[in-house]
């Protein structure tokens, strides 16, 4: 019945925004953490020419 189609699309998409949600958290804790690593590769690589 209709009501109960409804309420599982309900269901579904408080789980796909629920998903979305966690997915962005990963998505900016994984960007930053390639940010923190792209710039100890740029320092590690000024000190070798500049500081040895």
């Amino acid at each position: 019945d209709l009501n109960r189609v409804r309420k599982d699309l309900k269901q579904e998409i408080l789980v796909l925004k629920e998903d979305m949600e966690e997915n962005r958290e990963f998505n900016k804790s994984f960007r930053k953490g390639q940010a923190e690593i792209g710039a100890d590769m740029i320092d590690s690589d000024l000190q070798e020419k500049y500081f040895f």
